[in-house]
Order: structure tokens, then C-alpha cells, then sequence
């Protein structure tokens, strides 16, 4: 049986390895939401970090990318009046 502890170790050094890797892979920037995803991850197929190359359509994902994006910008208006300005323009630049 594994102890606690030894477990724990594991865990931490598994965490420790993921946690490295991630630091030194350079990150893409979704340009429509402005956030940075990893190119890749350990354990994790590459074509995950990157969803537009999970679909067969290169095209629809964009449109749908883009049909989020403005439903996302159209439900927080309701939330700009109690939002600060870097609040609202961290939102997705769908313009």
C-alpha cells in the first residue's frame, strides 16, 4: 500500500513538472477573447491546446468563435454599469 505521503510526493512533483513545462512553452494569443493558451501541455494532445485545429472546418470554427464572442459581449451589458473600464475592455474585441 502507498502511504499518504508518498502520494502526496507524486502528486507535487507531477504538479511541479506540468507546472515547468507550461512556463517554458510560449503561449498563442487568442486574438478575438485576448487570452494566451499554451501550445501544448504534457498529457494533453496538442490539437486540444489549439481548438480551431479539433475542427474540419477551419472556417466554421471561426464564425462560431466569432457568434460567441458577440453573445458574450451582448450578455455582459447588462454588467457595464457596476464594471470598470479594464473590466470592459478585457472583454472580446469583436469589432
Amino acid at each position: 500500500m502507498t502511504s499518504k505521503s508518498a502520494r502526496t510526493d507524486t502528486h507535487t512533483d507531477t504538479q511541479t513538472h506540468t507546472q515547468t513545462k507550461l512556463k517554458n512553452t510560449p503561449p498563442v494569443k487568442n486574438e478575438l477573447f485576448g487570452f494566451e493558451v499554451p501550445i501544448e501541455c504534457p498529457n494533453v494532445p496538442d490539437e486540444i491546446m489549439q481548438p480551431r485545429k479539433t475542427w474540419s472546418d477551419g472556417n466554421a470554427y471561426d464564425q462560431a468563435e466569432l457568434k460567441l464572442a458577440k453573445m458574450f459581449k451582448k450578455n455582459f451589458k447588462q454588467f457595464e454599469a457596476g464594471s470598470s473600464s479594464e473590466i470592459i475592455k478585457a472583454g472580446p474585441d469583436v469589432s
